[in-house]
């Protein structure tokens, strides 16, 4: 889908241009600090809303976990006209009666809200962000349900072996920094979470400028800004600066290890190395590491895990972060095999990277197959606004552009040095998920 459009040099009443980078411009509204990046597709026919608060579950003190997730439900409660008056209709049913799409989602270091919508509704849904943003109604009849239902969430989450053990890794690998909670909380924070607390971190965090509105479709510039002014325009600054959580993780100086037992049939291998940040040039190099490991058929789990049945599936993950993050690699155990064979193997593998230099074809292979990853994610306004969201959550959004130009820099040499440097075993977090099948 070819974006393009981007009115150069053409100054918009009551915005300030920030930049512009390829097909985004980006602009800030001088009323409030609102950040708003716009990128033309044209022929689509539609628009994705999407704004991203920079608040995740990284910004939750301890003892207060969840409440950055909570509000992924609150914001589509009721909401008040300014005074404190309950609106009947908010304009969320309008749109969806329109055929809107719609949902929310938490994460580390942002939560996002968003819209995908015919153009002609574009005023609606962003009258209505601007209202949730400042106008919610904070009612214990809502809240109280809400917050069971939470409870209810974490509790099936707990219960699925691979969440509950990436859970207690990351308690084990993050000491101080608020990676080493899920984002969803711990589960007597959520249960004893109140009203005042919740409505203490709208008022904290949930202000234009602590905000970036992305507005990616069939809409020409001029008339996104209009409706952004139209509609968010009056909204105050936050009265108080923003905090800025600049929490710095010790460095970790042995491995880390946690167990979990429990009567179930599934056992589970996990290792978790201190990783970069996404801004870092490093993380392009671990996306090459994470293809090279495990996907595909010719991927190196594949061939020493999988096809010799030792491990039913083996995976890596490299999330992306404000700070620095983890680099897993979770292998789900066979019947014939064990958790010490399987560390082994996967021990072995991380050697052999930093000892001996990955075949350049292969190499070029593996970017390849990445980039075509990426373009293909980003086929549609919704999928570019979801790839952008996670740019702007580590902190900067170019790395939309970015990324791709490191992993194409990317040589044979900076695989092994960066191997070399980040699977180091006092930077790693083990984990066993240990089932134990009931005694007939």
């Amino acid at each position: 889908m070819k974006a393009n459009g981007t009115q150069k040099g053409k100054r918009i009443a009551g915005f300030r241009h920030v930049r512009t980078v390829q097909d985004i411009r980006e602009f800030e509204l001088a009323a409030n600090g609102l950040r708003v990046l716009h990128m033309r597709i044209p022929g689509s026919g539609t628009v994705t809303a999407n704004i991203v608060y920079l608040v995740g579950s990284r910004h939750e003190e301890r003892g207060r976990t969840g409440l950055a997730h909570m509000f992924e439900h609150m914001l589509f409660k009721t909401l008040h006209d300014g005074t404190g008056r309950p609106v009947k209709e908010s304009g969320f049913k309008r749109l969806e009666d329109a055929g809107a799409i719609s949902n929310a989602t938490t994460w580390l270091d942002r939560t996002n809200y968003f819209f995908t919508i015919p153009r002609a509704y574009l005023k609606d849904a962003f009258d209505y962000e601007a209202s949730r943003m400042r106008n919610l109604l904070f009612d214990n009849k809502e809240f109280l349900p809400e917050r069971a239902n939470v409870v209810s969430e974490y509790e099936m989450h707990a219960g699925i072996p691979l969440d509950a053990l990436e859970t207690a890794m990351a308690q084990a690998a993050y000491v101080s920094h608020g990676y080493g909670h899920d984002t969803i909380g711990h589960k007597p924070d959520i249960q004893h979470m109140t009203l005042d607390s919740l409505k203490d971190f709208y008022d904290t965090y949930y202000w234009p400028n602590n905000a970036v509105l992305t507005v990616v479709g069939d809409i020409e510039e001029t008339e996104a800004l209009r409706v952004v002014q139209a509609s968010f325009g009056s909204l105050p600054r936050s009265p108080k600066p923003v905090p800025e959580i600049d929490i710095i993780e010790p460095a970790q100086e042995g491995e880390r290890r946690v167990e979990i037992a429990r009567k179930n049939p599934i056992n589970i291998y996990a290792v978790g190395y201190k990783a970069p940040r996404t801004r870092h040039f490093d993380w392009a190099v671990m996306q090459i590491i994470a293809a090279y490991l495990s996907e595909g058929p010719q991927s190196r789990l594949d061939d020493t895990l999988v096809d010799t049945h030792k491990a039913s599936s083996a995976d890596c993950a490299l999330y992306p972060t404000y700070d620095e993050g983890l680099f897993m690699i979770v292998a789900q155990i066979t019947a014939g095999s064990s958790h010490e064979e399987v560390s082994r193997i996967i021990d072995e593998e991380i050697a052999r990277l930093a000892a001996k230099p990955i075949d350049k074809k292969r190499l070029e292979t593996l970017k390849t197959m990445i980039l075509a990853d990426e373009l293909y994610s980003r086929d549609g306004t919704y999928a570019v606004s979801r790839e952008l969201t996670e740019c702007i959550a580590v902190g900067d959004w170019t790395r939309f552009y970015t990324l791709a130009d490191d992993i194409r820099r990317v040589s044979v040499a900076d695989v092994q040095k960066t191997a070399r440097q980040y699977f180091q075993k006092n930077r790693r977090t083990v984990g066993l998920f240990v089932g134990q099948t009931k005694k007939t």
